[in-house]
C-alpha cells in the first residue's frame, strides 16, 4: 500500500460575516483558500497542504490563522500572524496542518485580513477514511431501567482531547479525555435520550446508542406512576395466591405488572375473588 495517500480536494474558501464598509487596507481583497489532505500512513496524520491566493494586486497583512481542530489535534505552520498576503502577480501563501486521525471529518483554515474584522475566509478539506492505526477513544453504551449509561475513555498512547455526550433528546454534556485515565461514565436520563452520540469536534461520532428497556425487572425512580405500578403489582400477587390452590400456587410464577388501578388498591384479594367468580 502506497504510504502516502492523497485525501481531499480542494474548496475555495467563502467569506461569513456581516456585509460592512471595509478599510483601504483589504477592500476588495478577497482570498481563495484551497487545501489537499495526504494521509501518512506511518504517523496516523493527514498532511494538509494549504495555498492562500490573492485574487488582487492589493498585497494585505494578515491578522489571524486558525486552523480547526485545534491544538493537539491539529497543528500549523508555514504562515503566521502579521505575513504579507502578496499581490496576485506575485504569488501565493502556502501553510501546512498536520491533522491527527481521530476517524473520517474535515478539517478548517480561518483566515482574516489585516482592519477587516468582521470578515473571516475559510478553505475547508475532508477527510474521507480513518488514516493509518491512531489510538481512538473507546465509547461503550448501557440501557439501565432509568437511564442510558454512556461510558468514554481514552486508551494510553492517545491524545489529551476534549469530547462531548450528546443527544437529541436534549441532553449535553462536556468530557475532558485523558490518556490512559479511568473511563467517563455519564448517566442520560431515558426522557432524554433519543439517539445518544459521543463526538468530538470535526470528526464523524465516535459511537452512538440508544436507549432500550431493560429486560429484567427494573426497580424505576421516575416517579408516582412507578411505584404505584409496583404496589399493585404486589397486591395482584397476594390476590392470585389467597383464590389459588396449592397446586396452582406451585406452577405460577409472578411477573411484575407495568400497569396499576386505583380500583385493585382499594379492593380486597377475597373481593377481586368474588368478582372473578372463583
Amino acid at each position: 500500500m502506497n504510504r502516502w495517500l492523497a485525501g481531499a480536494v480542494s474548496i475555495v474558501a467563502a467569506a461569513v460575516g456581516a456585509v460592512v464598509v471595509s478599510s483601504p487596507a483589504s477592500a476588495g481583497v478577497k482570498p481563495e483558500i484551497t487545501g489537499v489532505a495526504v494521509c501518512d500512513e506511518a504517523s496516523s496524520s493527514w498532511q494538509v497542504t494549504w495555498t492562500i491566493a490573492n485574487t488582487t494586486e492589493t498585497p494585505v497583512a494578515i491578522s489571524l490563522v486558525k486552523p480547526f481542530p485545534a491544538a493537539p489535534i491539529s497543528t500549523l505552520t508555514g504562515v503566521k500572524r502579521g505575513d504579507i498576503l502578496p499581490a496576485a502577480s506575485a504569488g501565493t501563501l502556502t501553510a501546512t496542518s498536520t491533522v491527527y486521525s481521530l476517524g473520517p471529518g474535515e478539517v478548517y483554515l480561518n483566515v482574516n485580513l489585516a482592519d477587516d474584522a468582521v470578515y473571516g475566509y475559510r478553505g475547508e478539506v475532508k477527510l474521507p477514511r480513518v488514516c493509518g492505526d491512531p489510538v481512538m477513544p473507546v465509547a461503550t453504551f448501557q440501557s439501565r431501567c432509568d437511564d442510558l449509561l454512556v461510558t468514554v475513555g481514552m486508551p494510553a498512547g492517545g491524545l489529551h482531547v476534549p469530547a462531548e455526550i450528546w443527544s437529541d433528546g436534549r441532553f449535553f454534556q462536556s468530557l475532558d479525555l485523558e490518556p490512559g485515565a479511568p473511563a467517563q461514565s455519564v448517566s442520560v436520563p431515558a426522557a432524554k435520550t433519543g439517539v445518544v452520540k459521543v463526538i468530538i469536534d470535526n470528526f464523524d461520532p465516535i459511537g452512538s446508542g440508544e436507549w432500550e428497556y431493560p429486560a429484567a425487572d427494573c426497580m424505576h425512580s421516575l416517579g408516582t406512576s412507578q411505584l404505584f405500578a409496583r404496589v399493585n403489582s404486589a397486591m395482584s400477587a397476594r390476590s392470585s395466591r389467597a383464590c389459588s390452590t396449592p397446586a396452582t400456587r406451585a406452577a405460577t410464577r409472578h411477573v411484575p405488572s407495568s400497569s396499576f388501578s386505583i380500583s385493585d388498591l382499594a379492593t380486597s384479594p377475597s373481593a377481586r375473588c368474588r368478582t372473578s367468580g372463583s
